[in-house]
């Protein structure tokens, strides 16, 4: 696997776009300039780390996504929906069979 810089900047413009930001509100949000924004929704430019830390803040969005366009549910969550499986099923038990 490697970091495809092309499709990172198609991500980012993506979610800058759904959240309704413009390039300027986001650059400024950022302390960079628009145009370097532009390259990198482009993929003409890297980011740093920093740089990167502060895009998944100010776009609140997981830093796997950013790099990887991958979406994980944390363990916690995943034990968390399960249990919630686990009650509604006993509910609908119960309402079936409420004696």
């Amino acid at each position: 696997m490697y970091f495809n810089q092309v499709k990172f900047g198609c991500r980012l413009r993506n979610l800058r776009k759904q959240r309704r930001m413009t390039q300027e509100a986001l650059a400024g949000s950022l302390n960079i300039s628009i145009d370097h924004l532009s390259k990198i929704e482009h993929g003409k430019r890297g980011v740093s780390i920093d740089l990167l830390l502060d895009i998944s803040e100010a776009l609140d969005v997981s830093l796997d996504y950013l790099l990887k366009g991958t979406i994980h549910t944390s363990l916690q969550m995943k034990d968390l929906i399960g249990r919630m499986q686990e009650l509604h099923d006993q509910m609908a038990a119960i309402y079936e069979n409420p004696f």
